[in-house]
């Protein structure tokens, strides 16, 4: 029997067929990155989503209630991911740790501008999601320059199935935020301030539609998507720290990245999309190391002594730097600690705990 097709594979084929000229469109916007201002954004972005509301408007304007405004992040994280087209895929003991590593601290550019791809796919083993109304297979994860009002965003792309029917649904996090619900918050509340100004007729069609208030329903909408984010946001932070990442099959690179242009015969300079979907095994050491420690744990219980090893949750902690004798020039640095491996000292033939990778981040303001 075949193997199934990977989701993203079938997402891509969905919406090349609705807009057929799209990732040639974002291939050629990411070509002109840097050849004049209106095409300056940082490096760590394949295309700003100005490019896929290009692609899904065809150059016009797309009101608030046209049903294709969803169509501009499914574009944008689909563009930037069929350049690599990276499947990553957690060893189960680890995933299981890392989903319930619940983050919710500051959301900042500096450990996520080190993505290793454009656009990353994660695999999820089909877990329920919003209260049992959905199942999640896997997300999709890139960053984003906004090019109206300047702002670094990760958009996570949840890939779904809803009521018998595959779905992909966007959330953004506006970065350099002191909390993950603030981050959420300051996206949704731009979203609503930029419909009020823009299009303030389309509001109430919108209400009626939704069958409340549109901040009733913009409140319920960030504390379901809160829940996501937080358990997601551990896994891409894991991909970003880890070491762990190897390629499961032959014939890939030895380790993700965001590929160089290269020159056609015509002279032209091009990125040429992945021939193939890769994947990314992650954490199979950790995994395995995860799996010896519960081992030891079970055979060990009833002593009333020992403590199941565990991970310890990703959280940020702070350094205060500069000099002591001048208060004026100390700055509170954040950095961000990936989960780590605990309760393995002490055990006969132990195996040494995976070194924690720390990002230095700027201070947050406020």
């Amino acid at each position: 029997m075949p193997a199934p097709e990977p989701r993203p594979l079938h997402w891509l084929r969905e919406l090349g067929r609705r807009y057929p000229s799209a990732w040639k469109t974002l291939e050629e916007f990411h070509a002109l990155r840097g050849s004049e201002p209106g095409f300056t954004w940082p490096n760590w972005v394949y295309v700003p989503v100005a490019g896929a509301y290009a692609v899904v408007s065809q150059g016009g304007q797309l009101t608030a209630t046209d049903p294709r405004v969803a169509d501009i992040s499914r574009v944008a994280a689909l563009g930037a991911w069929r350049v690599t087209k990276g499947i990553y895929r957690f060893d189960p003991v680890l995933f299981d740790e890392l989903w319930h590593s619940e983050y919710e601290g500051p959301i900042t550019l500096e450990p996520l501008r080190h993505l290793p791809e454009w656009s990353i796919y994660v695999e999820v083993p089909e877990l329920p999601i919003w209260q049992g109304k959905a199942v999640l297979r896997g997300f999709f994860a890139f960053l984003e320059y906004d090019m109206n009002h300047h702002n670094d965003e990760l958009y996570l792309v949840w890939d779904l199935d809803e009521g018998g029917k595959k779905e992909l649904i966007g959330t953004v996090l506006h970065l350099h935020h002191q909390t993950l619900e603030e981050a959420l918050r300051a996206a949704v509340d731009e979203g609503i301030e930029t419909l009020q100004a823009l299009a303030p007729g389309d509001k109430p069609r919108i209400e009626e539609a939704l069958g409340s208030p549109l901040e009733e329903a913009a409140e319920r909408s960030l504390q379901l998507n809160k829940e996501l984010a937080k358990r997601a946001l551990s896994l891409v932070f894991y991909v970003i720290a880890s070491r762990d990442v190897r390629p499961a099959r032959p014939g890939q690179p030895d380790k993700p990245h965001r590929p160089r242009p290269t020159k056609t015969r015509k002279g032209q300079v091009k990125i040429p999309a992945a021939p193939g979907p890769r994947y990314w095994d992650v954490g199979v050491r950790f995994g395995g190391l995860l799996r010896t420690a519960y081992a030891k744990a079970g055979a060990g219980q009833g002593t009333g002594s020992s403590k199941r090893p565990h991970v310890r949750r990703a959280h940020w902690h702070g350094y205060w730097v500069g000099p002591r004798s001048d208060p004026e020039k100390r700055r509170l640095e954040l950095r961000w600690l990936p989960p780590i491996l605990v309760g393995m000292k002490g055990r006969e033939g132990e195996v040494e705990e995976p070194p924690a990778v720390i990002w230095p981040v700027r201070p947050l303001q406020g």
